[in-house]
C-alpha cells in the first residue's frame, strides 16, 4: 500500500496557506515596515522534497519551515486515505447480503465477528501515523469514514447523486439523532429547555432536508435502514426473524412513539407507555406472530 500521494500534499499547501494566514506573526518573518505583519510561507520545490521514503518527506516538511501541526494533517489526511481501501473491503465483506429488515441470530454473530475488523484497521492505520509522527501524535477519528463506507452499502437502492447527498445530511445531522434517541431513552442532556427545542427543531429540520431530497418511498427505506428507531428494533427482533412486511408494520408503530417520547421528556411530560404501540402492532400481525413477537421482545 502506498501512502505517498503527491496530489494531497500540494492540495494541503493550501491548508497551510489559509492557516498561516491566520497565525501569530512571531511565528514567519515579517516584513517590519508594512502596517500590519503578515506571515510568509515557506517556498516549496517540490521536487526537493519529495520523498518515496515516507520518514524522509516529513523531515523535508520540517526543513522548509513547515508547523508540525500543518505537517501533522498533511500525512493523517494522507494515511487516512490511504486506508479507505480497507474500510471499503470490510464495509463489503459486512453488508453483502445486507437486508434492514434482517434481524436474526446468524445476522447477530456475522455482525459481532465483523465488528473487530473495523477495530483492527484503525489500529494498523494508528501505528502507520505513530511511525511517522510519533506516539504522542493525535490519531484521527475515522467513525464518519466507516459510516459513509456502510451507507455506501444500506443505501445502494439510491442513485449515486442521491446516495451523496444522503450521506452529506446523515453526517450533518448525526449529533442530533443521537440527542433524539438519548431523549427518547429518558435521558435529560440538559436542564436548558430552549435547547432541547432546539435539538428537536434540528431533527424536524434534517426530516425535511431529506424529504427534499429523495420520494417518499426512498425516504421510508432510508428511515427503515438508518434511523436509530430501526436500529434498536433490529437489535429488539434478533430472535423474532421478521419479514420484510412484518418489519414495515412494527417499524411504522414505533418511530412515531419514539419521535413523541422525544418531546415529551423534553418538555419534561411523562411517559405515556407503549400499550398503544404493542396495540397497533397486535392489530396488523396474525396472533401467532404477534405473540411470538411479544415473547421474544429484547430477548
Amino acid at each position: 500500500m502506498s501512502l505517498k500521494n503527491d496530489f494531497l500534499a500540494v492540495a494541503m499547501v493550501g491548508v497551510f496557506l489559509l492557516e498561516t494566514s491566520q497565525a501569530n506573526s512571531s511565528d514567519f518573518v515579517t516584513d517590519e515596515s508594512s502596517s500590519s505583519s503578515q506571515p510568509k510561507p515557506p517556498i516549496v520545490d517540490w521536487p526537493s522534497v519529495e520523498s518515496g521514503d515516507y520518514q524522509t518527506y516529513v523531515k523535508n516538511l520540517q526543513a522548509i519551515g513547515f508547523p508540525e501541526k500543518i505537517i501533522q494533517k498533511i500525512v493523517t489526511t494522507d494515511v487516512v486515505m490511504a486506508f479507505a481501501g480497507k474500510r471499503a473491503e470490510a464495509a463489503a465483506t459486512r453488508f453483502q447480503n445486507f437486508k434492514y429488515w434482517q434481524s436474526n441470530p446468524s445476522e447477530t454473530e456475522a455482525h459481532a465477528k465483523l465488528t473487530a475488523q473495523p477495530n483492527a484497521i484503525n489500529e494498523e492505520m494508528n501505528g502507520v501515523l505513530q511511525q511517522f509522527l510519533g506516539t504522542g501524535v493525535d490519531l484521527p477519528d475515522v467513525s464518519h469514514e466507516w459510516e459513509r463506507e456502510e451507507w455506501n452499502h444500506e443505501l445502494d437502492f439510491l442513485a449515486p447523486d442521491k446516495l451523496e447527498a444522503t450521506k452529506v445530511i446523515l453526517l450533518e445531522y448525526a449529533k442530533v439523532d443521537e440527542q433524539m434517541k438519548e431523549l427518547a431513552g429518558g435521558l435529560y442532556l440538559t436542564e436548558d429547555t430552549n435547547e432541547l427545542q432546539q435539538i428537536l427543531g434540528r431533527y424536524k429540520q434534517e426530516r425535511s432536508t431529506l424529504q427534499q431530497v429523495l420520494s417518499s418511498e426512498e425516504y421510508k427505506q432510508v428511515e427503515m435502514t438508518t434511523s436509530w428507531t430501526a436500529e434498536n428494533l433490529r437489535h429488539a427482533m434478533i430472535h423474532f426473524d421478521p419479514t420484510e412486511e412484518e418489519f414495515k408494520i412494527i417499524f411504522n408503530a414505533w418511530q412515531p412513539h419514539d419521535e413523541n417520547l422525544s418531546s415529551i421528556y423534553a418538555a419534561r411530560q411523562s411517559d405515556p407507555g407503549n400499550e398503544d404501540v404493542f396495540a397497533k402492532i397486535k392489530e396488523q400481525l396474525s396472533a401467532p406472530r404477534y405473540d411470538q413477537y411479544r415473547d421474544t421482545w429484547w430477548k
